[in-house]
């Protein structure tokens, strides 16, 4: 019962810090995004929901590209490198001992004393939480970049005239034509090509024209 209860603790604390970690990879590619169309991210937030399910497929591509990078190198060290190595240091006895003892020295032995062990031990979890810490910022920053490309073909295509205005909103008793950025939670924003201002609109009451369908 008791390791049944460690499990099912130690599984929500995983499902805790993925849900965290494609929060914020949702988050950071948002913001990035907003950023390159100079959107206000207070009229454009979003449901948690939605940015931790957008996290989630962002992050599918790089796990992936991590994931297969570390498989090649496992079978290609594994099959390749330490067979050949082995058989070297199988044929020169000393290398082989300088090489043991080099690993073992970044390793905690029974010899040791109680201070040199709580101190390699210290120093190897600091070493990993600098690691993890630089891996999740370049994540984040990864995502970010992302968002800014993806917003900068929308205002790329605006700017050099490949998007027409495809979202119809009402002002002041009259139509307006905008070209459609995104939508929040709750508002949505197009931009005005002939005053060059940005327009911020509920996500209901508008009409959005679909060019590619026809009747």
């Amino acid at each position: 019962m008791a390791s049944l209860s460690k499990r099912l603790t130690s599984d929500a604390v995983v499902l805790a810090l993925a849900t965290a970690y494609f929060y914020c990879a949702g988050s950071a590619y948002y913001s990035g995004f907003l950023a390159a169309l100079d959107l206000n991210p207070d009229l454009m937030s979003r449901d948690y929901s939605l940015i931790v399910f957008d996290g989630f497929i962002y992050s599918l591509y790089p796990f992936f590209l991590i994931f297969s990078t570390g498989a090649f190198f496992a079978w290609f060290f594994s099959f390749i490198i330490f067979p050949k190595a082995f058989d070297i240091f199988g044929r020169h006895p000393r290398a082989k001992k300088l090489l043991l003892r080099v690993v073992a020295s970044f390793h905690v032995r029974s010899g040791d004393s109680d201070f040199i062990v709580k101190s390699k031990v210290f120093s190897l979890r600091l070493i990993y939480s600098v690691i993890f810490v630089l891996i999740f910022v370049f994540n984040l920053s990864y995502f970010q970049d992302n968002g800014r490309v993806e917003g900068g073909k929308i205002l790329k295509g605006i700017i050099f005239g490949v998007a027409i205005p495809n979202v119809i909103i009402n002002v002041n008793g009259s139509n307006k034509a905008l070209h459609f950025l995104a939508c929040g939670s709750q508002n949505c924003a197009g931009f005005d090509a002939d005053s060059k201002s940005i327009y911020y609109f509920q996500r209901i009451g508008h009409v959005y024209i679909a060019p590619k369908i026809s009747p």
